[in-house]
């Protein structure tokens, strides 16, 4: 019995003892777990993690249209708050709603900005994935990460791929996936005209499609939580591209969505600010395509919701 005891110590050892070897050296060297399939998700948790804000005041969360149209430093010039921008690519209103939910509300703001646009709209959203992060328990998502090499199982290769994209997106801001975070999570795009996409400069995506009202429904769904948690929205809508719209036709699609939004937001006494301006926002030099703001079109953008914000008394 003694020897069949020591041979299946023996056994798991052999099991055991590489892979925690293995672990430790991937953890080394910088090649952490993957925590969802978002590049730009994961980046933003780690660097949250590694940052460790306090109480916030002012948070701000969306898609890329908040993370690359916001200047930090416009609203730490302007405003007497704290702030931290939480945002990252692609999350649609459901996602919005579960960051908040499971993370942002932790840290007791007392506004919650987003900068939108119709990309918030289009998409079902990634919602699995950022349930399967939020639900795991605290101390795996905090302490021990090396947990989310055996839940979210993916090869080497993919961790291996995932760290050297990700090495490559922090050092730049002249590509549209930089993950090149300023101090407060902000990532200002400084692309130069010799890398505008042109698909992304001239793309004319779908409106509505089939996901836009159960987003909208999304949307109502925060407010709700919002509410219920003593939290005022700031739901800002952000400049487009005076090219984008073409027709009467299109015209009045965005017109509608501006509406949709705008009733939503005030019906639950929050804030709605809406700076699609074609003429102050004429210069192409404002953009890097059709949604989102350079450098410079962010802070004149960023100005101006500071201005509105501090002349009405919301925030000095």
């Amino acid at each position: 019995m003694k020897n069949e005891y020591l041979k299946t110590v023996s056994s798991l050892s052999a099991i055991i003892v590489p892979v925690a070897i293995l672990v430790v050296l991937l953890m080394h060297f910088g090649y952490t777990p993957l925590f969802t399939n978002s590049i730009s998700f994961d980046a933003k948790i780690k660097f949250v993690n590694n940052k460790k804000p306090k109480q916030i005041d002012l948070a701000a969360i969306g898609s890329s249209i908040t993370l690359n149209n916001l200047s930090s430093k416009v609203i730490k010039d302007s405003l007497n708050t704290s702030f931290f921008n939480f945002s990252s690519w692609g999350l649609q209103m459901n996602d919005i709603k579960e960051v908040i939910a499971k993370d942002i509300v932790n840290y007791k703001p007392k506004y919650i900005l987003i900068s939108s646009s119709i990309p918030d709209f289009i998409l079902p959203g990634n919602l699995p994935a950022l349930e399967n992060y939020y639900n795991t328990n605290k101390f795996f998502k905090e302490t021990f990460t090396p947990y989310f090499y055996i839940k979210n199982f993916n090869s080497i290769a993919d961790i291996y791929t995932r760290k050297k994209a990700t090495d490559k997106l922090e050092r730049v801001n002249d590509q549209y996936d930089s993950l090149n975070f300023d101090d407060y999570g902000g990532a200002l795009l400084y692309i130069p005209e010799k890398n505008i996409s042109a698909s992304r400069w001239n793309a004319k995506d779908p409106f509505p499609t089939n996901y836009t009202n159960s987003q909208y429904k999304n949307l109502t769904a925060l407010c709700v939580f919002l509410k219920e948690h003593n939290i005022k929205l700031i739901f800002v809508q952000s400049p487009i591209k005076k090219s984008y719209v073409y027709s009467a036709e299109a015209q009045q699609i965005i017109d509608d969505h501006f509406n949709t939004c705008k009733n939503i937001v005030e019906k639950y006494n929050n804030i709605y600010l809406n700076f699609y301006n074609p003429q102050l926002f004429s210069d192409d030099h404002l953009f890097v395509d059709q949604f989102h703001l350079s450098a410079a079109g962010a802070e004149i953008f960023t100005k101006q919701i500071t201005h509105n914000l501090k002349i009405n008394h919301i925030i000095q």
